[in-house]
């Protein structure tokens, strides 16, 4: 006899699964185990939400997350709108009460379908086997623009039935966008007419990123990248001038500033993006598939980036576009930042996962001098906490290489099962955690809008002790030169920084308003 729970994830057959067990997701933790399916146990929902959102980044391909009903479905709250706001795809399986309590307050009851759908991108309830079929549909759909997550909502008393119905996992062809003929005429004659081009590749146009660069590199037209384009588009063309924005490369924002024509491919433009000026007097081609488009575009082509890309290869005949001039980037005398720029060279290490704080804005800084590879970088949330569990994710899709997690001191603390996952499944992993005692970036901003700081001091000086109790090797880095000494991971490495080791802004979001300053 076989189960539902266990005939769907058959079915299913994704590469891994993530998952923290409860009493309502039994039949499928027991699925998973005799599925043979790939499957990781991080005990915290927050935690294996976020390694299945790393797996999904560097792999390409959606995980599972499995996680039970009330308090662990809640906790898988912050990594799926991570994932969300970031079109990552990840299919979560939620173990939910029994139909027959439903309605009933039961303990861990939850409206899940409710709580989860302002970030998924589609969601089911299995109230019955027949609604299977539907929900592998609906696990194909995360993987199509737009990349997002998914809910499957599955009571406990339909995955413990017998099941009776015979099927696979059907395949959704892609749909062909139609009806751009007109728009990418037009654009062939904007570009031919252009002097000063620019590509701008954002998070949505990563499927059509390889047409992109053969386009570009063909008619050396230069190419800038969001910042989360940039993170999850490689490798970069030779025509690329780096990430546009606040932190971004000064080549790519004066390029921004001085195009005459801007080809927008799965980038929104917000105001993060050209926080550095746009040439008000630019053309502006806007190609996305569902957000909001841009007031200033004036093309507005709603469609994915690889049909247009497609079509603009075939038909687009023009000459060289190359026209900028590259700019230099600037060094600092930052402890963190010599001391990250130096590790990314030392470590060996090929996927670098980022979380949100200063060492990472740090980071975003020394990337600048030579990194190549893929960032994980939880852009669109702004989520603290992220580096870790993404790195595992990383790791278990990429196991030939090495992966790089930087964190500040308030992120590590969030997350002591995932290091245990590190060690307890002696993954390559080097976690750097730059200790600075305070929220710095919260720090900053309140003493320059307000001239003193609240509630921001950590103070934690146990991450040796952390590190001895997971079973992780742990390194002190007082300087540059003790990098040299870098092991294999699992390893943590602790680097204490002053709280005033700021990274440069030289734009802000958010400024102080009128009212408080008042």
């Amino acid at each position: 006899m076989m189960i539902v729970a266990e005939a769907f994830i058959r079915a299913l057959k994704l590469d891994v699964y993530f998952t923290v067990p409860g009493r309502f997701t039994i039949p499928l933790n027991i699925s998973l185990e005799r599925s043979g399916a790939g499957k990781v146990m991080i005990p915290d929902e927050r935690c294996a939400g976020h390694a299945a959102d790393g797996y999904a980044r560097v792999s390409g391909k959606p995980a599972g997350l499995v996680v039970s009903a009330g308090p662990g479905a809640l906790n898988a709250t912050l990594p799926v709108a991570t994932a969300f706001r970031d079109n990552i795809p990840l299919i979560l399986i939620v173990g939910d009460v029994p139909t027959y309590s439903k309605g009933s307050l039961a303990v861990e009851e939850v409206e899940l379908m409710e709580v989860f759908k302002p970030i998924c991108k589609e969601a089911i309830y299995i109230n019955g086997e027949e609604k299977i079929a539907g929900a592998l549909r609906l696990a194909k759909s995360s993987s199509r623009a737009p990349r997002r997550p998914v809910l499957i909502d599955f009571p406990l008393d339909v995955q413990e039935e017998e099941s009776r119905l015979s099927y696979e996992r059907e395949e959704v062809e892609e749909r062909e966008e139609e009806n751009i003929g007109e728009e990418v005429r037009e654009v062939v004659k904007l570009l031919r007419d252009s002097k000063k081009p620019l590509i701008l590749v954002g998070n949505g146009c990563l499927k059509a990123h390889e047409l992109v660069a053969k386009l570009a590199e063909k008619h050396k037209i230069p190419v800038a990248y969001t910042l989360m384009g940039w993170c999850m588009a490689w490798p970069k063309p030779s025509v690329s001038v780096g990430f546009c924005g606040i932190r971004g490369f000064r080549t790519a924002n004066k390029a921004l500033q001085e195009c005459d024509l801007l080809l927008a491919l799965g980038a929104r433009l917000s105001e993060a993006t050209i926080a550095h000026g746009l040439n008000s007097e630019a053309t502006i081609i806007q190609v996305l598939i569902d957000d909001p488009m841009h007031k200033r575009a004036s093309i507005k082509v709603r469609a994915s980036c690889e049909s247009f890309v497609k079509a603009l290869l075939k038909q687009y005949r023009g000459g060289e576009k190359s026209w900028v001039q590259h700019e230099t980037e600037p060094f600092y005398e930052s402890k963190a930042f010599k001391i990250i720029t130096r590790l990314l060279i030392e470590s060996g290490c090929s996927v670098l996962s980022l979380d949100m704080g200063q060492s990472s804005m740090w980071a975003l800084e020394a990337i600048k001098h030579g990194w190549s590879g893929p960032i994980l970088y939880p852009g669109g949330l702004a989520t603290m906490g992220f580096s870790i569990p993404a790195a595992i994710g990383a790791q278990l899709a990429k196991p030939n290489s090495k992966v790089l997690s930087i964190t500040g001191d308030g992120g590590a603390l969030m997350n002591l099962p995932a290091l245990h996952v590190i060690s307890r499944l002696k993954l390559p992993i080097i976690v750097a955690v730059f200790n600075n005692g305070v929220y710095g970036m919260v720090r900053s901003k309140q003493l320059r809008d307000y001239g003193l700081a609240s509630d921001v001091e950590v103070g934690f000086k146990g991450f040796r002790e952390i590190a001895e109790a997971t079973g992780m090797r742990y390194l002190k880095v007082e300087k540059e030169d003790d990098l040299k000494n870098l092991s294999e991971g699992p390893l943590l490495v602790e680097v204490e920084v002053d709280a005033d080791d700021v990274p440069p802004t030289t734009k802000k979001l958010f400024p102080k308003t009128q009212r408080f300053h008042e």
